[in-house]
């Protein structure tokens, strides 16, 4: 969205948005980046539960975090107290995460494959938008939703790569600065103007299940507790299901999942005390529902393939390299 809508939308000056976006940014509360959509098509994504021997959460954190191929990574209050969600590019690929990937002080783990994007980052509002803000957001034009059937090949080349990794840190930087940095990047490659950069961008966004999206510390918009919810609903009611999870603004993204549990959601609330509450509202809101599990984290160290540092900005792992 140019400045001049962000104006029009929240009444200050073009200059005046961009300034305090900038602020906001440079002091790791927010940043716009790019991450994969992914689904059990290719690539892949599943969530991984894992359990760490005691005195060992830090090093495996670490270890997990330095992966480009997990996307995000939580600790939890639990038997299973990392909770990371991993790309891999298809299924056969996920054994060799498990063979190669895990540190040696992991005891025990369990997979869950996500096989259908509900609700995404892209989709989520701060609750400071109103119904009116929301509908003239809703009057930009924006790329179709995706499903995972319109996934052409992933063989992305060094220009598609390089691209990603520039958006993942900022997607809003101009095209001619990331053509700069591209070409810097790939040893002076002078083919790739900031043209190409902006129908490369439309291709991997439109075509190839990249999203670009805007991702927040909790913390900076009033909201203290991450809570994962694993639960089942009768397999008939899912696409009223579907509508459900999109319309509640906590939901920050959610999956429908195989086995024991078929949905998946990633929830931010006010605190801890909100849990309780909110699970009777998922209960009265969806007929049939079972809570199976409710995991409540204790922090977040990776989100959308980006480390969260002690100071709040991001750091870029190249998940696009998975």
């Amino acid at each position: 969205m140019p400045w001049a809508q962000v104006s029009q939308l929240v009444g200050a000056s073009a200059a005046t948005c961009q300034r305090r976006w900038e602020e906001i940014r440079d002091a790791g509360n927010a940043w716009i980046t790019v991450g994969p959509i992914g689904s059990a098509g290719e690539p892949v994504v599943f969530g991984l539960k894992l359990a760490c021997a005691p005195g060992q959460l830090r090093s495996s954190v670490q270890s997990l975090s330095d992966s480009p191929q997990v996307l995000g990574l939580d600790t939890a209050i639990g038997q299973f107290n990392i909770m990371a969600v991993v790309l891999t590019p298809s299924l056969d690929a996920i054994n060799d995460f498990l063979d190669s990937k895990l540190p040696s002080h992991i005891t025990a783990y369990e997979t869950v494959l996500f096989t259908k994007l509900i609700s995404g980052t892209f989709d989520w509002f701060l609750s400071a938008i109103n119904d009116e803000e929301r509908a003239i957001i809703a009057k930009i034009p924006r790329s179709v939703r995706l499903d995972p059937s319109d996934f052409k090949d992933q063989n992305l080349d060094r220009v598609d790569k390089a691209i990603l990794a520039k958006l993942h840190l900022n997607a809003r930087a101009a095209t001619v600065d990331i053509a700069a940095a591209v070409v810097s990047e790939l040893g002076g490659q002078n083919d790739v103007s900031a043209r190409t950069i902006s129908r490369r961008t439309e291709y991997l966004v439109s075509r190839q299940g990249f999203r670009i999206q805007c991702e927040v510390l909790p913390e900076f918009v009033g909201l203290q507790a991450t809570v994962h919810f694993w639960l089942r609903f009768p397999p008939q009611n899912y696409r009223e299901v579907i509508g459900l999870v999109r319309s509640l603004p906590e939901v920050r993204f959610a999956y429908f999942t195989p086995g024991r549990t078929n949905l998946f959601l990633y929830v931010w609330l006010g605190n801890a005390e909100d849990r309780i509450g909110y699970e009777s509202r998922l209960a009265r809101l969806i007929p049939g529902l079972e809570i199976v599990e409710s995991v409540q984290i204790t922090r977040t160290y990776k989100r959308t393939g980006a480390v969260i540092l002690d100071a709040g900005k991001p750091r870029h792992t190249g998940w696009e390299d998975r």
